[in-house]
């Protein structure tokens, strides 16, 4: 079964039907199915969430998202 992923994560996701892989931001976790956890996950040059088993889902280093999701207030 895959990393469990937190919201706020980024991480790198590969579409199947393209093979890009895009750099993503989890936004939601839902509950477990029967066949693994689905994420909802957002590219911010997107205007949508797309909803992905967290199988397809690679955790990616802070530092390599380039701080595209960097939060505006708070510290880290």
């Amino acid at each position: 079964m895959s990393d469990e992923f937190v919201v706020g994560d980024a991480v790198s996701y590969r579409d199947g039907a393209s093979g890009t892989a895009l750099v993503c931001k989890v936004v939601r976790v839902m509950p477990a199915e029967r066949y693994g956890r689905y994420y909802h996950i957002r590219d911010l040059s997107e205007r949508f969430e797309r909803s992905v088993l967290g199988d397809t889902l690679t955790r990616i280093a802070p530092e390599a998202d380039n701080g595209a999701f960097k939060s505006s207030g708070g510290t880290s």
